[in-house]
């Protein structure tokens, strides 16, 4: 995830307890993790998990986290999920508008089932911004000025130059 998080917007870092939120299904249950690619060399991860299905119906899948960091990744990750057609009569997965699978997929039919707006504060603009990834082809300068009236030294005139995504 780290990889992806440094070229992707809205990705945080994984704590323990995010990692356990991932793994257990809303409501109990079990979930399963696929790993593409070499096990030395990780190309990405699938958690899905299915909601009740004891009548019959299909359900749907979920994917409570994902992570792609190459094509075939994601064209094996819209297998497995056109993979559970049968039993999954759609599939459920948080992103934002650029997220891949929505541009991946064969058919590209999807509706927004509800938004989460969030709100993160930024305690030190320097370090969020040294921390942050840039994709390792980008180069610019953005000039910001920042009213921070909570945290004095987030205010002021800020120049954040980056060169080959750093």
């Amino acid at each position: 995830t780290a990889e992806r998080g440094r070229t992707t917007n809205g990705n945080l870092e994984r704590t323990p307890g995010l990692w356990e939120r991932v793994m257990t299904p809303i409501g109990g249950g079990a979930s399963c993790t696929y790993l593409f690619g070499e096990p030395a060399k990780p190309e990405g991860f699938m958690t899905l998990w299915m909601r009740d299905r004891s009548s019959g119906h299909p359900a749907p899948l979920i994917a409570s986290d994902w992570v792609a960091t190459t094509p075939a990744a994601l064209d094996r990750m819209i297998a497995l999920i056109t993979d559970h057609s049968s039993m999954c009569d759609r599939f459920e997965w948080s992103g934002g508008p650029e997220d891949p699978l929505l541009f991946g997929a064969a058919e590209q039919r999807f509706d927004i089932g509800g938004q989460l707006i969030t709100l993160n504060r930024i305690l030190d603009v320097k370090a969020a911004f040294e921390a942050r990834g840039y994709p390792p082809s980008f180069n610019g300068a953005l000039h910001l000025e920042i009213l921070d009236p909570l945290i004095e030294k987030n205010s002021g005139k800020w120049i954040v130059h980056v060169e080959n995504g750093r």
